[in-house]
């Protein structure tokens, strides 16, 4: 019986460190996951928002410029401000 009991507790052992090398491993790959999908969240952020600064800041030029330059700028503004709906 004691060789029974000797082979149950080191096959529990080496279970168990299989299982806490395994969940190292997963939340190693979890970590990861999280980092790009924080990654895909900023570019995207980018891709949605920078139509929209372009409108904005081509209108601010507008509206500090004068004369011909700044129906320019009203107009790049205009279709920034288009394209950024689109």
């Amino acid at each position: 019986m004691p060789i029974i009991e000797f082979v149950v507790a080191v096959t529990s052992d080496v279970a168990a460190g299989t299982v806490t090398s395994l969940l190292r491993k997963l939340l190693a790959v979890q970590e990861d996951q999280a980092q790009q999908i924080a990654g895909l969240r900023t570019d995207l952020r980018r891709l949605l928002e920078g139509p929209w600064r372009r409108s904005q800041t081509a209108t601010e030029d507008a509206i500090a410029a004068a004369g011909p330059r700044r129906r320019q700028l009203q107009v790049k503004g205009n279709a920034a401000a288009f394209r950024a709906r689109s």
